[in-house]
């Protein structure tokens, strides 16, 4: 079945982008500006006019706490933001082997308000030395913005630990909290706003940028459906989603909608058709179309065409030629087996006719389960003169016009047809004038190519024998 599974064929989710979506906004975020100046960095606002920007092993970084160091010192810059996306902070933070803090810390704050707990750096050597132990790109938490603005604020603490020397922790707090590197960067939970799914699909979201460790729930009519990222709906509706990440929590919603599929089902006799799939079938056989709407999700239709059974399903002439003597009384008869009759132009229901003059009468026959009908005609000569007609060419490839090759006779009795290939081989013979060739050979299609056929009868007013031969195609 070819849908274009409309969509869809199955699980409903988009592709999940590897790469690190980073947006380093931050104005000297790497802090490559001059050493020793205790002024604070460039394009960065301070509590402290004496936040330093200093040198060791060939880079750039910034004591928050400043030349004469201390707890609650800051720094902060205003940064362009989207609403809606998920963004946190990325920071080197070193701190000071002298004081053996390596409880020294940052809080990060936005817009005044601190991102989930205090940013640690546990990377410190219990052998002192005169330099900084840095722990490299620590992340806070999450958050996400509402406006196109925020301001983000670092601020350094310190505290002493049991090994620090005494004299040292007095106020204010020792140590050297270091910040570089500082980088803003984010991702998104991508779902879409509505999708389109078949029954038994499924539903899920991705990440687009880096993957954090995350848990979500799917909500429906306000009652937890699956803790599970992979989901398969079993109604139409809204789904709220909220997937809890890095100490946030994003929340949003897809309107699910049904794509419906319509059966129909049709039954038909052969020779009809029905006009399904924008065309009209003559065969049986699974028909689909797609009705595409605007505001909803499109409609499958699926329509079953059944061929039905009964005398026209093998091809039969028909017709019969009758010829008198001019005193008989004709009794027409069709056979039995038949479920009713119909006489034209008598209306006569019988399954017998007895017609005393030339001229043509029809029989409607019933038969199948399907109500198919069948028919007959016959015409009753006055002269009976005797007449053939043979097609030059046939199609049998089941479409129910010209599956058979019949020559057309009047008046005949006595008939015998042989059709062969070009090599002279027998493939068909009958002697019965109502039945034709379907083009096969032992039950195997033949080819498509020029047959030649040997056709002789008797008239039923003379006796003369006639004969007749030639060639015929057959086409596919």
């Amino acid at each position: 079945m070819e849908i274009h599974k409309i969509i869809a064929l199955g699980l409903y989710i988009l592709n999940v982008l590897s790469q690190n979506l980073c947006f380093t906004q931050f104005y000297n975020g790497d802090f490559n500006i001059g050493s020793n100046n205790c002024v604070g960095p460039t394009g960065w606002r301070t509590n402290n006019s004496q936040v330093s920007d200093l040198f060791q092993a060939n880079d750039f970084w910034v004591d928050i706490t400043g030349c004469t160091y201390g707890n609650g010192n800051w720094i902060e810059q205003d940064i362009r933001v989207t609403p809606g996306k998920i963004y946190y902070i990325r920071v080197d933070l070193g701190t000071w082997s002298e004081w053996d803090d390596e409880d020294a810390g940052v809080d990060v704050f936005i817009n005044g308000v601190q991102l989930g707990n205090r940013l640690f750096n546990d990377e410190f050597s219990k052998v002192p030395g005169w330099r900084l132990f840095w722990k490299k790109k620590i992340v806070s938490c999450c958050f996400i913005p509402v406006t196109t603005q925020v301001t983000v604020r670092l601020t350094g603490h310190s505290r002493c630990t049991p090994t620090s020397p005494p004299a040292k922790c007095a106020s204010p707090a020792p140590g050297v909290i270091a910040v570089d590197n500082v980088e803003l960067d984010s991702f998104e939970v991508s779902l879409p706003e509505k999708v389109c799914l078949f029954k038994g699909d499924k539903l899920t979201y991705s990440i687009l940028g880096k993957p954090f460790p995350q848990s979500c729930e799917w909500w429906f009519n306000n009652q937890l459906l699956s803790s599970d990222s992979i989901i398969t709906p079993q109604s139409s509706g809204v789904y709220t989603l909220k997937v809890n990440i890095n100490c946030t929590q994003f929340e949003t919603t897809v309107l699910v909608d049904t794509v419906t599929i319509e059966k129909r089902s049709y039954s038909i006799c052969k020779g009809d058709s029905v006009y399904v799939n924008k065309k009209y079938v003559k065969n049986s056989g699974l028909f689909y179309d797609t009705v595409h709407y605007t505001d909803k999700c499109s409609k499958i239709i699926e329509s079953t065409v059944k061929l039905s059974g009964g005398p026209n399903n093998v091809y039969k002439n028909r017709t019969n030629y009758i010829c008198p003597k001019t005193t008989d009384t004709v009794v027409l008869d069709p056979g039995s087996g038949y479920k009713s009759y119909l006489w034209s132009p008598s209306g006569a229901t019988s399954r017998t006719l007895k017609v005393w003059n030339p001229g043509i009468v029809s029989v409607v026959l019933m038969k199948d389960s399907g109500n198919c009908p069948d028919s007959m005609v016959f015409y009753i000569g006055e002269n009976c003169l005797p007449d053939c007609f043979i097609p030059n060419a046939f199609t049998p490839n089941g479409d129910g016009s010209n599956d058979y090759f019949p020559p057309y006779l009047a008046y005949v009795k006595s008939y015998s047809l042989k059709i062969f290939n070009r090599w002279g081989e027998l493939l068909y013979e009958s002697n019965d004038p109502k039945l034709g060739w379907d083009g096969k050979y032992k039950g195997e299609l033949c080819q498509e190519s020029v047959y030649v056929f040997i056709l002789s009868f008797d008239t039923q007013q003379s006796n003369s024998t006639y004969l007749f031969e030639g060639t015929f195609t057959l086409l596919r």
